[in-house]
């Protein structure tokens, strides 16, 4: 059976049944590292905040400019979505809520690229 070209633990969230305003959200609080997927190819830490099956959110130091392609690493899953909100949180004048779309997720990819790596 061929996988493609994907990762054997890979997951693509098709959004197409799902009506978002039905989608729950479950509360997850944890470090992440976000990586902007632009030219300047921008990190930085950031803490979830909740998940749901299509998105998730996280606060962070910076603006993040909506519509940009983002990379979330958090516990052994690798998120790749599409900013779709971005604002300041109120009490903390300094922080943003920053809500991204999922589009990809792959479960184990740090197993998979430290053996890649070793080749």
């Amino acid at each position: 059976m061929s996988t493609f070209g994907r990762l054997r633990h890979t997951y693509h969230v098709d959004k197409s049944t799902i009506d978002r305003r039905e989608e729950s959200r479950f509360p997850e609080v944890e470090p992440a590292q976000v990586t902007v997927l632009d030219r300047s190819n921008y990190a930085f830490e950031a803490t979830t905040l909740d998940v749901a099956e299509t998105g998730l959110s996280f606060t962070s130091p910076i603006s993040v400019e909506v519509g940009k392609p983002v990379r979330v690493e958090v516990s052994g899953a690798l998120v790749l979505g599409e900013v779709r909100y971005c604002r300041l949180v109120v009490d903390h004048p300094c922080e943003y809520a920053i809500g991204v779309s999922i589009e990809h997720i792959y479960f184990g990819w740090e197993r998979v690229y430290n053996r890649a790596r070793g080749l």
